[in-house]
């Protein structure tokens, strides 16, 4: 869904010469984005809260970052009241912030997964859900930033307890502004520090009249910033043309076989470095991870292991690859990049979790997750016939594989992937530590039982359960009690 760019944006009204920024930052991060901010010099946080720049209209910042002389309501200004000015309709126009994912607060208990200031009548916090529900409707522009924000990012993985989703899964994709003007997402595990700032810049552009409707992509990314991947921005992308990759990080060739998954990840980081044009993941070493895509990260995990999709063989010769090879290898790719720009199924809203969270202890707060076989698929193989025959158990509406893993911290764990055919390992749904050090040999079958057991699973060991690689190795099929 691309954005048309209409005849007119919204204008500054003549009486009112300033716009003010209203940045939540309560929403489930880590801060990623202010801090990010921080650093941007394309242009500066200052230079955009000073109005330095020409034809900048005034801006009044309300971000809790900077607004460190007032506290939540006390202080020398009642910070807070800013918002309550904004929910009364007396603050025009004004630029709604969302940082961080947004939980589902139906399923909270008897607390609260969010919150910024407090109600005035109850003293209860304000989440972030009733912020967006009362302010949303009368901002002029909902700007979401980082991938939290945008997609759910990590609050939204699979197996996650709070059903987070990000902003556009929220208010809904068609959702427009009283100006006419989507939610506008500025992806990133942060958010790149001069891609958040220029488009602030262009949104308070546009707001005084001077910049016609913002263009986005179908997943509401500014295109001028989002529309090339890391790959076609990359300056090892000629080793890879050339079927030269790097067997370590410290070589300066491509580093796809090493899990680099630049070639799917629209993201200009290569291009245009992280502070003034210095640094970048891939420009200081780094493997791409997707961080910007709306299924980060669960659709790129696991991580540092080589996609098989984009990976090719280098040749002999070292020479560039023909025509035919290459219109092969743009095929691929595109295939690729629509199965890997979309999001996690269980990225909606409603009034349970449906990530596949399956909780560790006594959790009232939601109803069970646990998957339960699908119906109509037959009888549920036994041990015997599902250690013999070869096949996928069905586990509700997926297929787990168990694998024996010891490149993640400095036990054996015992994770639990979903099968995809099309990949090396599936989606990551849960994870089991074992205790048992990876200095010693794999742990055996029987210590994955009982693991399994103690969460209400069943094993079915099977040499054909999935893919084993040099830091994994799959043991056999799972399922949950009938």
């Amino acid at each position: 869904m691309a954005i048309s760019t209409p005849s007119s944006a919204p204008t500054l009204r003549e009486n009112d010469s300033t716009i003010h920024i209203l940045w939540i930052n309560c929403g489930l991060s880590c801060d990623g984005e202010s801090v990010s901010l921080t650093a941007a010099t394309q242009p500066s946080i200052e230079e955009i809260a000073l109005g330095a720049l020409p034809g900048l209209p005034k801006v009044a910042l309300h971000w809790p970052l900077i607004d460190f002389e007032c506290g939540p309501e006390q202080g020398s200004d009642n910070f807070i009241e800013w918002f309550h000015k904004a929910d009364r309709g007396e603050l025009e126009p004004f630029v709604l912030v969302i940082e961080g994912a947004i939980p589902n607060e139906t399923i909270n208990g008897d607390g609260y997964f969010t919150g910024f200031g407090r109600h005035p009548g109850t003293n209860q916090p304000i989440t972030v859900n009733e912020w967006l529900d009362k302010l949303a409707p009368r901002a002029t522009i909902v700007l979401a930033v980082g991938t939290c924000a945008t997609y759910g990012g990590v609050h939204a993985m699979a197996g996650n307890p709070t059903g987070a989703i990000g902003a556009p899964d929220y208010l809904g994709w068609d959702w427009k502004s009283k100006a006419g003007v989507p939610i506008v997402c500025v992806p990133g595990c942060p958010a790149h520090p001069d891609n958040l700032s220029e488009t602030i810049l262009y949104l308070l552009y546009q707001i005084a009249g001077q910049s016609p409707m913002i263009p986005l992509d179908e997943h509401l990314r500014p295109r001028w910033l989002y529309g090339g991947t890391v790959h076609e921005g990359c300056d090892r992308a000629g080793y890879y043309e050339q079927g030269e990759f790097a067997e370590t990080y410290d070589s300066p060739k491509c580093l796809v076989k090493l899990g680099c998954r630049g070639q799917l990840v629209k993201c200009n980081v290569p291009k245009r470095g992280w502070i003034n044009g210095v640094g970048g993941c891939p420009n200081v070493g780094g493997i791409c991870i997707g961080c910007t895509m709306p299924g980060f990260p669960d659709i790129f995990m696991p991580f540092m292991e080589p996609m098989l999709v984009a990976g090719r063989t280098a040749s002999a010769s070292g020479a560039p690859e023909n025509e035919a090879y290459s219109s092969v290898i743009r095929s691929l790719r595109g295939f690729a990049r629509r199965k890997s720009d979309t999001e996690g199924p269980w990225r909606k809203k409603g009034s349970q979790v449906v990530t596949g969270y399956i909780p560790d202890w006594s959790d009232n707060r939601t109803q069970s997750t646990v998957p339960q076989p699908r119906q109509g698929t037959g009888t549920p193989r036994t041990g015997a016939q599902a250690r013999t025959a070869g096949q996928p158990v069905a586990i509700g509406t997926l297929v787990l594989v168990a694998v024996w893993c010891r490149s993640v911290g400095t036990t054996w764990t015992l994770e639990l992937h979903e099968l995809d055919p099309g990949m090396a390992l599936g989606t990551l749904v849960d994870w089991i530590s074992s205790g048992v050090p990876t200095s010693q040999p794999q742990p055996d079958d029987a210590l994955a039982h009982q693991l399994l057991a103690n969460r209400g699973l069943h094993l079915y060991p099977d040499s054909t359960a999935g893919p084993c690689t040099s830091s994994r190795s799959s043991i056999g099929y799972v399922r949950a009690d009938p």
